[in-house]
């Protein structure tokens, strides 16, 4: 945190119009519920046709990451196929390889080459959208992984942006005396194999034909050159931009004289040397690293790899809850089955799909440990020796009704064994209860199971089970319908844990008291893990203390603030106390963001952290003291 700030005035709007910036919220696609500056809401929808190939489903697989990277919350439910669609559709969309007739492939776009584009709000689309679509399969991964890993910028992170061009255009014609009534940027074309923005499409709309001639002499006119020209824009091979007046429309085309040579998109290595259990996948154990060592997730060190089409919507989910949990990452995130050619350096993969062929190729090679799954059912497992000897995660189903129910369970389950919420069972309580019993030398064994039916065989299944590790162990076995033990204590144990204001008062009456005169001047700063009324009480105790030793309490500040929420309880507790009697008319609280670290510059996208979250629900307590609005 680097300051506050207290200035009268109105919070800023949202945007209204879907553009090319819509995925870096707040956006119309991403919204601040709140006015905290924050996206913490997924308002828009990925819209897919009612039989998405595999390459549209891992392209929406990704923009689904990068809506869940740039909000605080999502209810991890991105997707909707076209037939389920009401009609008109309220709320913004991205359409991911939909054209009339529903296909991807695009007629106006070579093979390999891709576009984003902006959908302009129509009697289907009421809000508009954004549009991603490709000549090809390659084309469209192409336009996905540049749209959910590039923009806002046009390709250099925090260069050029298409708003940069959009600016340009209008101030130079601006300049030249030309009335413009609107300038937009409406598409942007990548390819697959070659850096930069092949184009980028702008549209200018200017009163009548005379403006329509003016403007386009004043851009045609260094058609072909390299200099301040407004369409020449760092790592964009042309502009296209037309200029429209009422019942007129042309077309200006501009390309600079020396082809720009822009980097081509990093394929960084995610190599990772880990194996993580089941509850640690959304963590830095698992998919996660910290590359500042700050404790916050800024990089994502997992691949999912996808084999199918059946499964858009919990894949793209489970990409969704990736890009949710983490400040930084890179793109791809998610690819087609056959994407990964070297294992080791992708990090931990998920294999995900009924057939997938390296799933397929480890069963053959008896790598793959138990059984396939049945009809219905799906298979969440580790395989220590996976995809070029290294680790990976399984995520497979007997079909695909099997598949959806196993990747909805480690979207929305994990890390708990059955609903994902506070008190909920972890599955990292059986993980380690297991190792500790697997730890202990037993000679006799009673198992009791409460289930809520206890199928015939169940008590002879356990006795196999258990027998096949323990061989030498008596064994006795229970089985018992739905809330055996209700009400009955279970476990009862008692001991003392050490209080920290316990450690203060030791070390302040052996230290600091003694240390001290009359005429002393000082402050006195405390942290720890206590509510408002315990802390005020210390405080209390603290100036008595001193009193008696003759100090002077007006010339000695003490502050006992909190520990578990600090910078919370410094505004709660310091700063707003300050202000209560002054006029306050709004509050802006400013923070480091990963945008001014050194140490991840690497990043597709500097988006900011989630540090923020650290403060919750400050906003709404300083408002309520204050007699602010929320």
């Amino acid at each position: 945190m680097v300051g506050v700030l207290f200035l009268a005035g109105p919070a800023a709007a949202q945007p209204s119009d879907v553009d090319l910036e819509a995925l870096d919220g707040p956006s119309p696609l991403l919204t601040d519920t709140n006015g905290d500056g924050i996206a913490d809401a997924v308002r828009g929808r990925i819209v897919v046709s009612d039989t998405p190939t595999t390459a549209v489903t891992t392209a929406a697989a990704n923009l689904a990451a990068r809506l869940g990277y740039e909000t605080a919350a999502a209810d991890l439910d991105p997707v909707r196929r076209r037939s389920a669609l009401p009609t008109p559709v309220e709320w913004p969309v991205i359409l991911v390889g939909t054209r009339p007739g529903d296909s991807e492939n695009d007629p106006g776009l070579a093979p390999g080459e891709g576009r984003v584009e902006v959908v302009t709000p129509n009697d289907a689309y009421a809000a508009g959208g954004l549009r991603v679509v490709g000549g090809d399969a390659s084309g469209l991964l192409a336009a996905a992984n540049y749209a959910s890993g590039r923009l806002p910028s046009l390709w250099t992170l925090g260069g050029p942006t298409a708003d940069d061009a959009v600016e340009a255009v209008a101030e130079t014609l601006s300049s030249e005396g030309i009335a413009v009534e609107s300038v937009r940027a409406r598409h942007v074309t990548v390819g697959q194999g070659r850096p930069g923005v092949h184009e980028l499409g702008l549209r200018v709309e200017v009163a009548d034909a005379d403006a329509a001639r003016a403007a386009r002499s004043v851009l045609d006119a260094e058609e072909g050159t390299t200099g301040d020209h407004p369409l020449h824009v760092k790592n964009v091979h042309a502009v296209r931009v037309a200029v429209t007046a009422p019942d007129e429309s042309s077309t200006v085309r501009v390309r600079p004289e020396t082809e720009w040579t822009p980097e081509p998109l990093s394929d960084a290595n995610r190599s990772v040397d880990r194996t993580p259990e089941l509850h640690e996948l959304y963590s830095l154990e698992g998919l996660y690293d910290d590359t500042n060592h700050d404790f916050v997730p800024d990089d994502v060190v997992g691949t999912v790899s996808y084999a199918g089409s059946s499964a858009v919507n919990p894949v793209s989910a489970l990409a969704m809850r990736i890009g949710l949990e983490t400040a930084g990452a890179r793109w791809p995130i998610v690819r087609p089955a056959g994407g990964i050619d070297r294992p080791r350096d992708e990090g931990l993969p998920l294999l995900v799909g009924v057939d997938h062929p390296t799933v397929t190729e480890l069963r053959a090679d008896d790598a793959f440990p138990g059984s396939a799954p049945g009809a219905g059912e799906g298979l969440l497992t580790i395989v220590e020796e996976g995809p070029g000897n290294a680790p990976a995660l399984v995520l497979s189903g007997g079909d695909a009704a099997g598949l959806e129910r196993v990747t909805r369970y480690t979207t929305q389950g994990l890390p708990y064994l059955g609903g994902h919420g506070k008190g909920q069972f972890e599955l990292g309580r059986i993980d380690t209860d297991v190792r500790r019993f697997g730890e202990t030398r037993l000679d006799s064994l009673h198992v009791t199971l409460a289930a809520d039916s206890v199928p015939a065989g169940l008590e002879s299944y356990i006795q196999e089970q258990v027998a096949a590790v323990m061989p030498g162990a008596a064994l006795g076995t229970a089985t018992h319908p739905t809330r055996y033990g209700v009400g009955k204590t279970v476990i009862d144990q008692e001991w003392d844990l050490p209080w920290e204001g316990d450690t203060f008062w030791q070390v302040f009456r052996d230290e600091v008291l003694p240390a001290v005169q009359g005429r002393d001047t000082g402050h006195i700063e405390l942290r720890l893990s206590e509510g408002p009324d315990v802390r005020a009480q210390l405080t209390h105790e603290i100036n008595d203390a001193l009193t008696q030793r003759g100090v002077d309490t007006t010339a000695v500040d003490v502050d006992v603030l909190s520990a578990y929420k600090q910078g919370y309880s410094w505004l709660v507790d310091e700063v707003a106390p300050a202000v209560a009697e002054e006029e306050v008319g709004a509050i802006d609280i400013s923070y480091h963001t990963l945008k001014e670290s050194q140490e991840v510059q690497w990043q597709h996208i500097n988006a900011n952290t989630r540090w923020l979250q650290e403060l919750y629900p400050v906003d709404a307590v300083l408002a309520r003291d204050l007699g602010l609005p929320d």
